[in-house]
């Protein structure tokens, strides 16, 4: 191989590294609103401060995303992103049932695939997150 050529090789696999680490970051960043949302949703006094449409806002994002991506948020293999963002989806999903009588839309479907899919059998009891979010809401 010539210099040009060689140059140009590893031109091409630089360029490749570097797309390959925008998506990875991508990935990891997708959803990282979710939680926090949640959280300010669930301990929210006021009705009217937004907080509930911030998580619409985010669950709808996700649910884009898994249409369009899924089953998982990396495609068909479930990545470290799903391991962090599947149980936090199920701490939201029976906290604000708990506390606010508030349900994942049914038409976020994908959201709710998702959930069965990532989580089903390793889930804890919903008794131990409850307990785990009571002293946060009531505080």
């Amino acid at each position: 191989m010539s210099f040009p050529e060689t140059l140009e090789t590893s031109l091409t696999f630089l360029m490749l590294f570097v797309l390959l680490i925008v998506v990875i970051i991508s990935f990891v960043v997708f959803g990282s609103k979710i939680f926090p949302s949640f959280v300010k949703f669930l301990k929210s006094k006021d009705p009217s401060d937004g907080s509930e449409q911030a998580l619409l806002d985010e669950l709808k994002a996700l649910d884009e995303h898994l249409k369009a991506h899924g089953p998982y948020v990396n495609g068909e293999k479930i990545c470290a992103v799903d391991l962090s963002l599947a149980p936090k989806l199920y701490h939201l999903d029976v906290a604000l049932g708990h506390f606010k009588g508030w349900k994942i839309a049914e038409s976020l479907t994908h959201v709710h695939n998702y959930m069965k899919e990532s989580f089903e059998k390793t889930k804890p009891a919903k008794k131990y997150v409850i307990a785990g979010w009571e002293p946060k809401v009531n505080a």
